[in-house]
């Protein structure tokens, strides 16, 4: 039980750290950031995909693969 509480705070917090990241790009950034914020956004969109598709939530599914 515990555990699937915690897999579920850390895409939680990764989701969160994607988002933030999202608009700090707004600023001006070295090549690098904008780098680690492709590899979180894409981390964080596998990790809510792969749970949506436990749950059976269709429009979900789409939108994440899109991304």
């Amino acid at each position: 039980m515990t555990n699937q509480k915690d897999e579920k705070k850390f895409i939680k917090y990764f989701v969160i750290l994607s988002i933030i990241m999202l608009f700090g790009a707004i600023a001006e950034w070295s090549y690098g950031y904008y780098t680690l914020l492709r590899w979180i956004t894409c981390i964080a969109s596998i990790l809510v995909t792969l749970r949506v598709f436990e749950k059976n939530i269709d429009w979900v599914k789409v939108v994440f693969i899109i991304i």
